[in-house]
Order: structure tokens, then C-alpha cells, then sequence
């Protein structure tokens, strides 16, 4: 829950924006948006998406600095997995199908099994 006088760390969602990555204060919360102290954004209290006023968003807010840097690496680490995955064209010989069903489970992607 955001609340009055919290500080959200801001990044800018492309690097040549104006906007410099930083904390910024919360000033008010409404119904649907949250307001910044000496800021003429405002963000999306459920995505904490900042609105630019022309549809085109400046870019996002997160509680804190160090968790949006441990979703930048997860980001990161999915991506290279999913790197890896597709370079490979048949599992390592040690895999067996319990182990892919297993990793299924643990990535969400669950199906009783069923393939096909």
C-alpha cells in the first residue's frame, strides 16, 4: 500500500528521457492515481506507471530502488534462460521426463503432463 510521504524510485523508460532516475515523494493518493511532490506526473496506483498527460508514459515507479533492481535481474535471468532453452534442439541425456515435467511446475506452466 502506498502512503503519503513515501518515496518511489523513478525510472525513466527510455534513456535519453529528461528525466533522471530518482526518488520521488509521494504527495497524495486517490481512488486511482498517486500524486508526486513537485512533480507534474502522476502514476497508476496498481502498475505505478507514470502518466505523461499525451498517452506516452515517461516510465515507472517502484517501491524501492534495490526491488527494482532485483526485477531488472530476474528480468535478466529469464531472458537468458530462455536464451539457453531455445539454442538447445533435444534435451541432455540426463534429463528425464519427470525432470521436465518438474521444471514445468516450477516455472507455472503445469499440465498434468499432458502434451500434445
Amino acid at each position: 500500500m502506498i502512503a503519503v510521504g513515501q518515496k518511489l524510485w523513478f525510472v525513466p523508460r527510455e534513456m535519453r528521457s529528461p528525466l533522471a532516475p530518482g526518488y520521488w515523494t509521494v504527495e497524495s493518493v486517490g481512488r486511482r492515481w498517486i500524486y508526486f511532490q513537485d512533480k507534474r506526473y502522476r502514476a497508476d496506483k496498481d502498475t505505478l506507471i507514470v502518466d505523461g498527460g499525451d498517452y506516452n508514459s515517461p516510465g515507472q515507479c517502484h517501491v524501492s530502488r534495490e526491488a527494482f533492481e532485483a526485477e531488472r535481474e530476474r528480468m535478466r535471468a529469464w531472458h537468458y534462460l530462455r536464451v539457453r532453452m531455445s539454442d538447445m534442439s533435444r534435451p541432455g541425456a540426463s534429463v528425464t521426463l519427470e525432470d521436465i515435467h518438474a521444471a514445468e511446475v516450477l516455472l507455472g506452466l503445469q499440465n498434468g503432463g499432458q502434451h500434445g
